[in-house]
């Protein structure tokens, strides 16, 4: 996962208004579908995955290693809880290439389950009670009955869940109502986390009270890193919206506009990989975070939807930190952003 791809993505949304996604489940969701790739289709991801990289192993063997890294990270830690799933719903009238099914279980621990699509209510009954314990509750009804039919071959999933405690668990006697300034706009009765004897706390980054999209648009993967990388731990007397937030994103047009393209062809995508004559009718991504006094919850799901190109003939003092305004966070792992949103 490169960060100019991070904020490519960040770059499309919406910031006017307050978002959360996560760009690691994206990567690791797209790094399923370069494996499935050849061609053109292939290269095309390449280049959005990794930026000036020639090489597809390369690509494979980062987005293993990061997947690996992060489901780890946990371990062994009181405060966070890490957990990353690849899966695969296959449709049992098409045959997935059993060699994709090796080197994917592999390289990303990806599972599979049979469904028949014919089944529309019960197939998605089942995805969604899949992502759901697999978020703990946490997001729910990823897919609707009618988005199911019996022409999908495969749908490609990745599910993040993050849950960490804060270290220095802010008292709710000191927490308050008060004002947002919402790029000018005032906003009452909000929430606020507050720990005005200072802690320590890492400051990620400044922005002015109407300047979100202005530091957005002119971040640079530069100053990305180096937020990323030299985290600065200040004494702080903390003032935070207390908030709890979900977004859902059609990411085909993002994607095409970043140069993924003819996975998307009905006539040209080359997933053959995975299963002939099969193309990407839609990509999904459903995040959503909650922060509060004990600390953020957050997940993700990527959902990948594959269909074949013709349906066969089958059945169907401290220093003052107060965000009361406009202001972008990133969950990260050391330089690896598990989550970037806007509060707006």
């Amino acid at each position: 996962m490169s960060l100019k791809f991070c904020l490519d993505l960040l770059d499309h949304l919406n910031l006017s208004e307050s978002t959360i996604f996560s760009p690691s489940s994206i990567s690791l969701a797209l790094s399923l579908v370069h494996l499935a790739a050849e061609g053109k289709t292939k290269q095309e991801l390449r280049k959005v995955l990794v930026k000036d990289s020639e090489n597809d192993d390369e690509i494979q063997t980062f987005h293993s290693n990061l997947y690996k890294y992060l489901n780890n990270s946990s371990s062994g830690c009181e405060n966070l809880e890490l957990l990353i799933v690849n899966h695969i719903f296959t449709n049992s009238i098409y045959p997935i290439k059993q060699k994709y099914l090796d080197n994917s279980s592999e390289l990303y621990s990806l599972s599979a389950s049979p469904l028949d699509f014919t089944d529309s209510q019960n197939s998605a009954d089942k995805i969604n009670e899949f992502v759901k314990i697999h978020t703990k509750n946490f997001i729910n009804n990823i897919v609707k009955s009618d988005e199911i039919t019996d022409d999908i071959v495969a749908i490609l999933m990745n599910v993040i869940y993050f849950k960490a405690k804060w270290l220095h668990k802010f008292n709710s006697e000191h927490s308050y109502i008060g004002d947002f300034n919402s790029n000018g706009n005032i906003r009452n009765n909000i929430d606020y986390l507050c720990e005005p004897s200072g802690i320590e706390f890492i400051l990620k980054i400044n922005i002015s009270k109407t300047g979100l999209e202005e530091a957005v648009k002119t971040l640079t993967v530069d100053q990305f890193k180096e937020i990323l990388e030299n985290q600065k731990t200040e004494n702080l007397n903390i003032h935070l919206p207390k908030f709890q937030m979900e977004r859902k994103i059609n990411l085909n047009e993002i994607l095409k506009s970043l140069g993924v393209v003819e996975a998307f062809s009905k006539d040209s995508a080359n997933l053959s990989n995975l299963s002939d004559d099969i193309w990407i009718s839609k990509i999904t991504h459903k995040a959503k975070i909650e922060i509060d006094e004990d600390g953020t919850t957050a997940a993700a799901v990527t959902t990948i939807v594959m269909k074949k190109r013709s349906k066969p003939a089958v059945p169907k003092v401290p220093i003052l930190f107060k965000a009361d305004h406009p202001f972008l966070f990133v969950l990260a792992k050391t330089s690896f952003p598990i989550f970037i949103g806007t509060y707006v």
